[in-house]
């Protein structure tokens, strides 16, 4: 009896529903969605955001700083979870890199972000900031992470790259041969994040994945 009892309980949680993830997209531009037929994007309150008949295609307008929305877009009575960006969700200063300067608080509050730094190149040792963001160009490898890092992770994320990191006796470089988004970098209470030459600034899931990293490292 203990034993059937135990199997129910294992079978339970092996059909335990999976809370759905929301579909992240950008205030302010426009939005295509899979689907097709009668639609409505809704807000929490029930409020009709955008509606429509035929494919989902909708752009609302730019958010609040810093800030997003839970709605519910309804497709043929079918629901499914959408939250709405703000285009500007960093609160770091200017890099200087175009893509990335877009989506910065303006102006970012000066008590925060300060220590993070975003550039192109690869030089922790001369660059300030606790937090380093780097984004090189392919050209830049086989790009050589020198020694003394106490902790060097290669990191997958939603969108892959093409990140390889290769590790030869006291020898760290990293190439452009692997799947990689990322490669993380720590010693001394620096950290530094090198992302992937083929990091697109307006995929909002790499701006999140950004904004995630800073998040977790500031703690």
């Amino acid at each position: 009896m203990m034993r059937l009892s135990m199997s129910l309980v294992l079978l339970l949680l092996c059909f335990r529903p999976v809370a759905e993830e929301a579909v992240a997209v950008w205030s302010g531009r426009e939005v295509v969605l899979p689907g097709n037929g009668a639609w409505r994007l809704e807000s929490g309150h029930g409020r009709i955001l955008a509606s429509g008949n035929g494919e989902v295609r909708f752009e609302l307008p730019p958010m609040t700083d810093g800030t997003s929305l839970d709605t519910v877009l309804v497709v043929n009575g079918e629901k499914r979870k959408v939250r709405v960006w703000a285009p500007r969700l960093l609160n770091i200063p200017p890099s200087g890199i175009p893509g990335l300067d877009r989506h910065l608080l303006s102006p970012p509050p000066p008590a925060e972000g300060a220590n993070i730094r975003a550039g192109n190149e690869f030089d922790p040792e001369s660059r300030p900031g606790k937090i380093l963001l780097v984004f090189p160009d392919k050209r830049d490898f086989p790009l050589e992470l020198g020694g003394g890092w106490e902790r060097i992770a290669w990191n997958t994320a939603r969108l892959p790259g093409c990140l390889g990191l290769s590790v030869e006796k006291r020898e760290r470089c990293a190439d452009v041969n692997g799947t990689g988004s990322y490669i993380e970098l720590e010693k001394k209470g620096k950290r530094v994040f090198l992302f992937s030459p083929l990091f697109d600034f307006d995929k909002i899931e790499n701006i999140l994945l950004i904004q995630k990293l800073i998040k977790e490292s500031a703690k």
